[in-house]
């Protein structure tokens, strides 16, 4: 569940987040600064998850965040994410030699995998969550 940072203190947010088993890492900050989608780790850090919408006005922050803080195979969980469009998708791809697991898609997430034929892709798996 999405939080708005500039509804809730610092405290409070720190409380939020070890109630739910997320990092809310300040690098991941940039995310929620442009429009609404929201980003925080969880399983141990090792997982990226989105939720909200992730478009044309987010994905150059969240490309930025990827390509600065997560390094190697990309892990993401967007079960929650409401809408995306190609630029969004683009943006959690990075390079084409890198290897991608979504964790948890919504139905926009899966509908637009199969459309630019990442379900195709060796690199690109798509897994239900644990």
């Amino acid at each position: 569940m999405p939080y708005d940072a500039a509804c809730f203190g610092g405290d409070r947010l720190a409380e939020i987040a070890a109630l739910h088993e997320v990092d809310v890492s300040p690098e991941l900050a940039a995310i929620g600064r442009e429009g609404p989608l929201s980003a925080a780790r969880v399983g141990h850090g090792r997982t990226l998850r989105l939720a909200g919408q992730l478009d044309f006005q987010s994905a150059p922050a969240v490309m930025k965040v990827l390509d600065a803080h997560f390094d190697g195979e990309r892990r993401l969980d967007l079960a929650d994410v409401s809408y995306v469009d190609v630029s969004g998708m683009r943006a959690l791809r990075g390079r084409a030699d890198r290897s991608l697991t979504i964790a948890g898609a919504s139905h926009p997430v899966r509908e637009l995998v199969a459309l630019l034929a990442w379900d195709t892709d060796p690199a690109v798996a798509v897994v239900d969550p644990p």
